[in-house]
């Protein structure tokens, strides 16, 4: 039997399963530095969306970038809950639970997701290139909802794609 379908042991599989939301914390957190700053990221999109839109006027550019950068809290938050659900779900030391979709884990993993969010505007406010915004919290909170709807969506219409591997090939004990 190859080692991937051997069952991992309860604290290694707790560690393996979140280690990704913690790797994936500290990469918004990066993020949340000047790094990523409107001024930062305007260095580069600007002249992309120049180029794919060589007529555009400054107003147009604008509401593409902002649509863009809102964009991506979405995604990184949708990210972010996908990973927590993952984790909750398929990291338990005890294994994965016999039901799959249920709405406290899914309330849990918005509502760990939407804490981060708020403590990252929070972390925002000390760094001079940016600005913290409930607006943000809120975008990043529809990111996370958007994930578990589309984690209950495949739940429901495609169990087995929302299985672990070690339940589809029958080696959980």
């Amino acid at each position: 039997m190859p080692t991937s379908d051997i069952p991992i042991p309860g604290r290694k599989k707790l560690i393996l399963h979140w280690t990704p939301v913690a790797v994936f914390m500290a990469l918004i957190f990066i993020g949340s530095t000047d790094l990523l700053s409107g001024q930062s990221t305007g260095r580069f999109l600007i002249p992309l969306i120049k180029f794919f839109l060589p007529t555009a006027d400054d107003s147009t550019i604008s509401m593409i970038r902002l649509l863009i950068r809102k964009a991506g809290h979405i995604t990184e938050y949708a990210v972010l809950t996908a990973l927590i659900w993952q984790a909750m779900t398929f990291g338990r030391a005890s294994g994965a639970p016999t039901k799959l979709w249920e709405p406290r884990r899914a309330f849990l993993a918005w509502t760990l997701s939407t804490a981060y969010a708020a403590s990252d505007e929070f972390h925002q406010s000390f760094v001079p290139s940016r600005v913290a915004s409930p607006v943000d919290v809120i975008i990043d909170s529809a990111g996370a909802l958007l994930a578990l709807v589309v984690i209950f969506l495949v739940c429901r219409y495609l169990p087995k794609k929302c299985q672990n591997r070690q339940e589809r090939v029958g080696t959980v004990q």
